[in-house]
């Protein structure tokens, strides 16, 4: 494993001058990244062959994507963004108004955001912590007067905390109470194992730009049983049969998950996210969980050795690739650690340190040397670059 490590670590040069802990935020720059945009470019100095590799490319993605979570390729649809896809599952359920949306306390904001504007269309929405969930599926799986479909949204990992809930525990209730399952897999998607057929969720989607190492600009979303769902109101050419028969006066939607796709999508993503896909594919997805289930562990027990107050944390094993700690001004402790080539994420009130298939125990290591110091100065920095000394 640790000639693995190695490996993919010298994909991303700039690795020997920083510590990146920001995974959770933002993939780091990769040279393999880098080869697939000037690739794309190079196609674009052809432009009558481009639009045949762009179409190559983005076909090529959604089968990638969907032996990553144990999907089909026809159940894949790319759309611009994660809240993009929360719309379009409201759209699907069109059908199914009035609509009850009860949804975690760890959802992610954009999210949340969504399925609180679909009350202006009739809907109720709550947000629950998962015993709330859990209280509320349970009592809804007995009442037959129950008038409202249900949409279960969940986190497969807290963006905040890195907390993982139980999501086949989840998944069973809400499979008992007769409810829509939708789960957020962004934060877990090439750093956590995902099988949807496992999950048994309705809907399952995820970015590409955080542990699946690409770029931002594309998300996608998984569709169970695409044709089982209304046609979408938002929509476009790639949401169609054939997009390039320019046919304006007809709607023929796509036969499967596309059909919830709009218009271009966006191919310098499609690009990276492809060469991204590659890099994880040097590590099975088996020895990658156990590998950041390790790091992060380190990370936590050197944290709260150390004093540091962690949020949401109980084992690895139950939890993603980030481990959260407290601090009152975040922000300014995230830029004083930047400041020494140590990356991290900053939100709120708390500090997430993100681990992937390339962070080693040295890099840990200078993270908490620095914060060492920096307790014992009462929030100063230390003289010494610690990046450079790891």
């Amino acid at each position: 494993m640790t000639q693995t490590i190695e490996a993919t670590r010298s994909a991303f040069p700039h690795m020997d001058q920083m510590v990146y802990l920001a995974t959770c935020s933002l993939a780091p720059r990769s040279s393999n990244v880098d080869a697939a945009v000037a690739e794309m470019l190079g196609a674009m100095s052809r432009p009558a062959l481009a639009w045949a590799r762009f179409e190559q490319e983005i076909d090529d993605l959604r089968e990638e994507i969907s032996k990553l979570i144990n999907a089909k390729p026809e159940q894949i649809a790319f759309l611009p963004n994660a809240s993009v896809c929360a719309y379009q599952i409201l759209e699907a359920m069109t059908d199914l108004h009035p609509l009850e949306i009860v949804y975690s306390h760890d959802e992610f904001p954009s999210i949340a955001n969504v399925w609180t504007a679909e009350q202006a269309r009739g809907a109720r929405s709550y947000s629950m912590d998962d015993e709330g969930l859990q209280v509320s599926l349970g009592r809804r799986s007995v009442d037959p007067d129950q008038t409202h479909a249900t949409l279960v949204s969940v986190p497969a990992v807290s963006y905040l905390t890195g907390r993982r809930p139980n999501l086949s525990k989840i998944a069973t209730t809400a499979r008992e109470a007769g409810a829509v399952l939708a789960i957020d897999a962004y934060q877990a998607l090439g750093s956590v194992p995902i099988d949807v057929n496992a999950l048994n969720c309705d809907f399952l989607f995820a970015g590409t730009m955080k542990y699946a190492l690409g770029l931002p600009g594309l998300a996608f979303l998984y569709v169970k049983e695409p044709m089982r769902w209304s046609a979408p109101a938002l929509t476009g050419w790639f949401g169609r049969q054939n997009p390039f028969d320019f046919e304006s006066t007809k709607l023929d939607y796509a036969l499967d998950a596309r059909r919830f796709q709009t218009g271009t999508i966006a191919v310098p993503s499609v690009f990276s996210a492809k060469a991204g896909l590659m890099l994880l594919s040097e590590v099975t997805q088996k020895d990658r969980a156990a590998h950041i289930a390790n790091i992060v562990d380190y990370t936590a027990q050197k944290l709260l050795v150390q004093g540091e107050q962690l949020v949401g944390y109980q084992s690895a094993g139950s939890h993603g690739a980030h481990v959260a700690f407290l601090d009152a001004e975040a922000e300014t402790l995230g830029q004083r650690l930047a400041e020494q080539g140590i990356i991290t994420s900053p939100r709120g009130n708390a500090v997430r340190v993100s681990c992937h298939q390339y962070t080693t125990t040295s890099d840990i290591d200078a993270l908490c040397t620095f914060l060492r110091g920096y307790r014992t100065h009462h929030g100063g920095q230390n003289d010494n670059s610690i990046a450079k000394s790891a």
